[in-house]
């Protein structure tokens, strides 16, 4: 801005050199910079009265949330951690700093982080909003941005938009406001009442309306693709030519089974079998797919209180349901083995 001199005492020529009497002269030297703006500050500028209104805004909400939540301490712990922006005095604002807006608005994030999940651990362990920070907090496939191309299935407009974030975070929804309490009602039969959160109509079937399906088709062939990407042989429900799960699985049925084994055996197809047993490892490094092939099915999760679930444990719901998923599958071809080849429930072949 005005001319300046370095630590090296270089001198340095400034842009506008007609603003010395409002910025001060030497304001931008080396040895001025715990006073910089002091001269601007006492100029009478409209401008400078706003930095310091702003400054003085800003700082407020700072030390607010700092009161309630110090700052974490730095994960380097060889050096001490610089001083939050706003203890700098506002005659020194920035010195030193390239990006000043983004330093307080990272700073301002951390805080109102940790401030959020202060007053969600402080929530009754089956309040919906809890539940939906906790279980996806600490879990480490939830917490990964996934990227990939627009698909114009699940374009958001922002009235969906802002359903689907409050359903995300636990929130009442905007929509189900102005039914809470009203009967569900699907193919002329009730099915519950309309509860704030949502939660009694997701965990109704049909209520979806074909999304669970779309996420789940959409998750397998992201998948799907990237096991081919990496040279991992599979085959999925998706595969054509005969070599999809499906074809595989039902040469194995007989033709003669009654209604009920034909429904069972349909469930027991998998989504996905990665032919993985010859695999050993790629650069030294192994892998936990190594040296067998693997069965996979895709699950998605309903309503967070469909699975009655208070655990404060971070992912303890998908855990849950993993468990009872992998149990159901196994009863259900222990199930057709005795069936269709005479087995015992306990034997293994």
């Amino acid at each position: 801005m005005l001319d300046s001199t370095g630590p090296d005492g270089s001198l340095t020529k400034g842009f506008f050199p007609n603003l010395a009497t409002i910025l001060g002269k030497d304001s931008f030297s080396a040895d001025n910079d715990s006073t910089r703006y002091s001269t601007f500050l006492q100029s009478g500028s409209l401008i400078a009265s706003d930095l310091k209104t702003e400054y003085d805004r800003h700082k407020v909400i700072f030390e607010t949330l700092r009161l309630k939540n110090p700052l974490p301490p730095s994960d380097n712990s060889d050096s001490s951690p610089s001083p939050p922006i706003f203890d700098t005095p506002v005659e020194a604002l920035g010195v030193g700093i390239k990006k000043v807006q983004k330093t307080i608005m990272d700073e301002r994030h951390v805080l109102m982080n940790a401030d959020m999940l202060r007053r969600i651990i402080e929530l009754p362990f089956d309040d919906p909003r809890r539940k939906a920070l906790l279980e996806i907090l600490y879990n480490e496939f939830a917490t990964h941005l996934l990227t990939g191309l627009p698909v114009q299935g699940v374009l958001f407009k922002p009235a969906k938009w802002k359903e689907q974030v409050s359903i995300y975070m636990g929130l009442p929804t905007p929509e189900t406001r102005k039914l809470v309490n009203q009967n569900i009602i699907i193919k002329g039969a009730k099915r519950g009442i309309v509860d704030l959160y949502a939660n009694n109509i997701f965990n109704t079937k049909y209520a979806t309306g074909g999304g669970t399906s779309r996420n789940h088709n959409t998750s397998l062939g992201l998948v799907e693709d990237a096991l081919h990407t990496a040279g991992v042989p599979c085959k999925s429900t998706g595969s054509t030519n005969g070599s999809g799960t499906k074809n595989t699985f039902v040469k194995q049925l007989t033709l003669t089974m009654n209604k009920a084994s034909t429904k069972n055996a349909s469930k027991i197809i998998p989504d996905l079998v990665l032919i993985a047993i010859h695999l050993s490892g790629s650069n030294g490094v192994s892998c936990a797919l190594d040296g067998a092939d693997h069965i996979v099915d895709f699950k998605t999760l309903q309503g967070l209180s469909h699975y009655n679930n208070t655990s404060t444990t971070p992912g303890a719901t998908l855990e849950k349901r993993q468990k009872a998923v992998n149990q159901e599958y196994h009863d259900r071809a222990k199930k057709l083995d005795s069936e269709l080849h005479g087995t015992q429930q306990d034997q293994r072949v």
